[in-house]
Formats: structure tokens, sequence, C-alpha cells
């Protein structure tokens, strides 16, 4: 049973392990419809490792054309100055570095799954993309700050951190309208949603990483950013940052 689901049971009343299974049967198809490019993921895997190879991440973006053009693209761009076309995926990760790449994999699958656009009274879906970027940013600057903690995992952990919400609205759209409609009268977004679906966006944004196999940090973020003092696991500080920053970027109540 998921930790995400079985955290249910200690919002408001007791569920019953009947109940559970229904939920985790919903959040599995729910994360099946909303899966991230594998292959862009894979290379986000590669690349996390503290051994990666290289070849390796250079051999999973090869499986993915739209990725290894960007790649392409990016080590070419005037940015990097470089004085002769680069045409060679290996020698473009090789001038770029294994961040950037997992930088531009992680951007691929990200603009995916914020496209189209769409909006609902308070909401819209451009708008937490630029919410979710301004968290990833201040939670990377904060963690510079702080120390002792890896900044870029809090950088992807911010960036993440609201994925559940973006996954209700993409899955379930008309009980998520319900939801936006009380939140623009005034009402509490993760007591709304546990009102009209049982379940709050932290909650499913940590079943679906989970699936996904993202790294710890940012499930404990996505689950956790809303109420960082109930977390007490080996990603305190950096839930602690991820909840700042998403405080300091406030969406009226939508994030």
């Amino acid at each position: 049973m998921s930790q995400a689901i079985e955290t249910l049971s200690r919002v408001g009343d007791e569920i019953s392990d009947t109940r559970k299974l229904a939920l985790e049967k919903l959040f599995t198809r729910v994360g099946e419809v909303t899966a991230l490019p594998e292959s862009a993921l894979n290379v986000v895997r590669l690349a996390s490792h503290p051994d990666a190879d290289p070849q390796a991440v250079c051999e999973a973006i090869k499986q993915d054309p739209a990725l290894a053009a960007k790649v392409l693209r990016s080590v070419n761009s005037s940015r990097y100055g470089l004085r002769h076309k680069v045409g060679n995926l290996q020698m473009a990760i090789s001038l770029l570095g294994l961040r950037e790449v997992k930088a531009i994999a992680h951007g691929v699958y990200m603009s995916k799954m914020f496209a189209p656009s769409g909006s609902y009274k308070t909401y819209d879906r451009q708008g937490l993309w630029k919410h979710s970027v301004g968290v990833a940013r201040m939670s990377e600057e904060i963690a510079k700050r702080v120390g002792q903690v890896d900044a870029e995992q809090c950088y992807y952990a911010g960036l993440l951190h609201d994925i559940g919400l973006l996954v209700i609205d993409q899955s379930m759209h008309r009980p998520f309208c319900q939801i936006i409609d009380r939140v623009a009268e005034g009402a509490e977004l993760c007591a709304t949603e546990r009102e009209v679906l049982t379940f709050d966006h932290t909650h499913l944004g940590a079943f679906v990483t989970e699936q996904w196999k993202m790294p710890g940090v940012i499930v404990a973020a996505a689950q956790h950013h809303h109420e960082p003092n109930s977390y007490h696991g080996e990603f305190e500080r950096e839930v602690k940052i991820v909840a700042i920053a998403n405080f300091f970027n406030s969406r009226h109540g939508v994030s």
C-alpha cells in the first residue's frame, strides 16, 4: 500500500481498507493517464545517479528524437559561444554536463505535462507552471544560503511539488472546477479537495511521484509542502525549504 494512501487514514476520519484499495486503483489509473515520457524520465534517473555513466545517458537520449534535438540545440546556442557546430550527441553531453542535460530532460517532460494551456476562474495552467518554477528557484536559493542540503534536489522538489494539482486538473476536470469554484469564494484548497474527492493534491502528488520512481525528496515535498511540521523523515530540511518557497509564491490559495 502506498505511503500516500496510508496517510489518508490520518486525515479526518479513519478510512476502511476497502476504501484504501479503491483509492489505490484510482490513483494508479490516473498515474497511467498522466504518465511522463519514459525516455525523458529514464534520462533523469540515469543522470541523477552518483556514478552516472555519460554513455548510458547518451543511449537513453537517443531513444527520444525530440529530446536529442533539444540537447543539440542547447549546446549550439549562443549561450555557449562555440566556434563550430556540434552534431555529436555524446560530445554535446560532455560539453553541457550531466546537470544541464538533466535540466533539459526535466524541461521536456514538464512542458508536455503543462500543455495545452487551460484556465478556469482563479486558476490557469500556465500560472501554475510559473508558480512551480518560482517555487523551484526560491527553493534552490534558500538551500544555497542555508547549506547542508542539496540545492539542485531542492530545485526539482520545488518544481514538482504541485504535480498532484496538475494531475487532478488534467484527469478529473469536472470535480476540479467544483473545487476552484469554492476556492474562488474563499474556501481552503486542500480541505475542499478532500470534501469533493476524499483526498487532496498532496496525496495524489506523492502517489504519482512514487509511481514514477522519483527521488524520495520529491515525493516528500509533494506530500508535505502544506504541512511541513507533520513530516519527520530524511528530508525534513528540504520539505521545509519547499514549504517556505511555496508560501512566498502563493497563487491566491491555489498552490
